[in-house]
């Protein structure tokens, strides 16, 4: 999948998952020019500013211990003006690309066309298509 450098122009992107993975979709984002954040814990959460709404929040709710995070993650996932991927190992990879999920065996790749498709999917004023 080829994602053009400008797909995701002025797009902001939050990460929530382990340093590694987290990294790698940090990386990926950044290459198809997204402003992409990483929260691992509540200090790195604290940087975005409380009323910051990102873009696009990419998570897996399974690496999230802290709990003030977890409701953090959570609120931006149900505002409809914020595009949700959860990129987690907690179901079966027939559920690929259902509902905002993708199996973390999946490519990075896809994870990043996924938001693509999201913001591109989204009416104007930034609400998502039902």
């Amino acid at each position: 999948m080829s994602v053009l450098k400008t797909d995701l122009r002025d797009v902001n992107i939050v990460v929530i998952d382990l340093a590694e993975t987290a990294a790698c979709l940090e990386a990926a984002f950044s290459a198809a020019g997204a402003a992409a954040f990483v929260v691992s814990d509540l200090q790195s959460s604290r940087r975005l500013g409380p009323s910051f709404l990102p873009d696009v929040v990419v998570m897996d709710p399974g690496t999230i211990a802290d709990r003030e995070v977890r409701a953090l993650a959570f609120r931006w996932a149900d505002d409809d003006r914020c595009v949700t991927i959860f990129y987690d190992t907690q179901w079966p990879e027939g559920h690929y690309g259902r509902n905002g999920m993708i199996h973390k065996s999946r490519p990075i790749a896809e994870v990043v066309e996924a938001a693509v498709r999201g913001i591109k999917g989204r009416a104007p004023g930034g609400r998502t298509k039902s």
